[in-house]
């Protein structure tokens, strides 16, 4: 037999268990919780500083290919100015102006003031219209009177053709190999570069060898957008743009980063010879043009006739990359060094919370039996005081004056249930002997008749009303076994109800006409008052038993020339039976008891062997398991009636239930 000592003690044990191992939980995951967020800024200060790595490293990159080109760009431009003075004597009509002037402007008309006879400036005019206040010829003469304009000679510009040799000439400028060996480094350097140029021409570095990087201008050109006002003019003459991006090098497809600096032949434009005669007249030009004389020429469409220069310096991809991966590696080492030390302070704290838990599970363990055995004290006592209850008067010998508050509720449903144990003993003992009597008493009828008729011989119909009367007393003797049976099948529950739809009206006259035969013999008057089309859901069976007991009983207990009036009607979803007789009533004493098993309220009526006590008891449990209840309402010399209240609507809870 367990031990109710030993337990409890387990159960202690196992909930200080549970309780340590939820508050572990709790600790490990607020902790957990806290490591994660300290791990999450840990990997993310290690990825922000890695990506800036990143970033740097790529911008140092592109900053050493960019000052490379730039200065490769710087040196051939100073190249081509250095050789533009050289060549400018071919093209003594361009010196007057900048080259890049000369360049961009659209063939046409070239209208010129003039200071005598000699041209001081050609200026193309825009879009072939005619200039204002052209002069009659080479010849006119100055500014007319009043503040007009000077006056103007044309004579049109170079023609196309002669236009496109010049652009193409300033294009292919030979470039010296000397201005660009010092870039090519001759120790194995990974680094490329190559120069190209508007005319077609290319250098390329010795790392290329017969590789070469792509080019095409227009990508770049479009970059530039055009203007025709002056100051555009101004910036397309020393137009500079770069772009960086990642291309293969043909034919190998060799992937490099690559910065493409674009820039015009010129680092400025070139110087003009002191002994010019147009250099005099130009800034009077300029300034009568800024007066609002003329305009300046208009610029072309475009920069792309521009003769420029474009240095492509790349380093390979595979470099970039290998410098990459190593900052990649480095930031995976940090990264999981910082995840070691993060999970070696979180298996610390593990081990010392789990030591912690240990401890308080040991010393819990070891003074649990002795809590324990003193809190189950009162229970010992009423455990004791229960042993020595008697099967004879079930008392408790124990007040229970000293339990705890715990107990206390405990000592009284003990009481409750001894004193209800008493009352059963004691209704059983009165139902054997209620039984017995109610047997003893049709029996004895029975065989006393049977003696009579057996004393002496008699005629046939004196033997036939003697059959007659022992059939009577076998017929009661049969109803109350059936009632006892029918007590005992709803005690052991294996009583079934049959629910269905019932019509009430023909099942209460059906009751009222196995009961009139009766009532008139007693000058009883019954009356009824359902109605017609009431339907509801129940046991049809043991509504007519109910009904059947109730109208039998207010005949049986009724004044001769009384009346019995059964009434049914609906009241929200129930349905009320109401049945009131005018015959002696009851006290309250007695209405109490009515309900029990083998009760009479007169005990001179039960010679019969009929009212043994049983049929009211029926009703209550048949009308209890079909979900309603009972009421009674009595005065004595008065009369008595009997209400139930039933569900109109049958429900699965209510099958449950029952």
């Amino acid at each position: 037999m367990r031990s109710i000592r030993r337990s409890l003690t387990l159960y202690l044990l196992l909930l200080v268990a549970l309780m340590l191992a939820g508050v572990w939980f709790v600790i490990d995951q607020a902790a957990m919780q806290a490591f994660a967020a300290r791990e999450e800024a840990g990997q993310h200060l290690i990825l922000s500083r890695y990506e800036e790595n990143v970033r740097r490293e790529q911008a140092q990159i592109d900053q050493i290919l960019f000052d490379k080109a730039r200065e490769l760009a710087n040196v051939m431009q100073l190249h081509y100015g250095q050789s533009y003075e050289i060549e400018a004597v071919k093209f003594p009509t361009v010196t007057a102006v900048s080259p890049l002037m000369f360049l961009t402007s659209q063939p046409g008309l070239w209208a010129v003031p003039t200071s005598g006879s000699v041209p001081v400036l050609p200026v193309p005019t825009g879009g072939g219209g005619s200039p204002p206040s052209l002069g009659s010829g080479a010849g006119g003469s100055g500014p007319p009177a009043g503040g007009g304009s000077p006056p103007l000679v044309t004579f049109r510009r170079p023609l196309p053709h002669h236009f496109a040799w010049v652009q193409f000439y300033f294009g292919n400028l030979p470039l010296p190999e000397e201005f660009i060996q010092h870039f090519d480094d001759d120790k194995g350097s990974s680094d490329y570069f190559q120069i190209n140029t508007t005319g077609g021409r290319e250098w390329r570095s010795r790392s290329l060898g017969s590789r070469k990087l792509p080019f095409n201008p227009s990508d770049l050109e479009s970059r530039s957008s055009s203007g025709g006002d002056a100051q555009r003019l101004v910036e397309a003459e020393n137009l500079i743009d770069w772009t960086f991006g990642t291309v293969e090098l043909q034919p190998d497809g060799e992937k490099v980063r690559r910065v493409v600096y674009k820039v015009p032949y010129f680092l400025r434009s070139p110087p003009r010879r002191r002994d010019w005669p147009q250099r005099s007249l130009l800034g009077a030009w300029g300034a009568w043009a800024a007066a609002g004389g003329i305009g300046l020429p208009p610029a072309a469409s475009g920069t792309a006739g521009l003769p420029r220069i474009y240095v492509q310096c790349a380093r390979p991809d595979r470099e970039i990359q290998h410098r990459l991966q190593q900052l990649a590696e480095e930031r995976d080492r940090e990264l999981a060094e910082l995840t070691a030390d993060i999970e070696a302070v979180r298996h610390q704290l593990r081990q010392r919370i789990a030591g912690v838990g240990l401890v308080a599970f040991l010393a819990v363990a070891a003074g649990g039996p002795l809590l324990v055995g003193r809190g189950l004290r009162p229970l010992g006592k009423l455990s004791d005081a229960v042993s020595r209850v008697s099967e004879k008067d079930f008392k408790l010998p124990h007040d229970g004056s000293d339990l705890s508050a715990e107990l206390a509720p405990i000592h009284a449903r003990l009481t409750q249930t001894l004193d209800l144990l008493r009352r059963a003993f004691a209704r059983e003992k009165q139902a054997v002997a209620d039984i017995s009597h109610e047997l003893r008493t049709p029996i004895a009828a029975l065989l006393a008749t049977l003696d009579v008729a057996l004393m002496k011989p008699r005629d046939p119909e004196q033997y036939r009303t003697c059959l007659q009367e022992c059939r009577l007393i076998a017929r009661q003797l049969g109803q109350l076994v059936e009632r006892i049976m029918t007590l005992a099948t709803l005690d052991a529950g294996n009583d079934r109800l049959d629910i269905g739809p019932v019509q009430v009206h023909e099942l209460a006259s059906a009751c009222v006409a196995v009961i009139r035969p009766l009532a008139s013999t007693n000058q009883i008057t019954i009356d009824y008052d359902v109605p017609s089309d009431l339907v509801m859901e129940t046991d049809a069976g043991k509504l007519r038993e109910v009904l059947t007991n109730l109208l039998h009983n207010a005949v049986e207990y009724n004044r001769p020339g009384g009346l019995v009036e059964l009434s049914i009607w609906t009241q929200q979803h129930e349905v009320i039976v109401q049945v009131r007789d005018t015959g002696i009533g009851m006290t309250p004493e007695v209405m109490e008891k009515i309900f029990e098993r083998f009760y009479r309220a007169d005990a001179s009526r039960h010679a019969a062997g009929v009212h043994a006590g049983l049929g009211l008891a029926i009703v209550k449990e048949y009308v209890e398991r079909l979900g309603g209840t009972i009421e009674v309402e009595s005065q004595p010399e008065v009369g008595s009636t009997f209400r139930l209240r039933l569900p109109r609507q049958w429900t699965s809870r209510q099958q449950t239930d029952g």
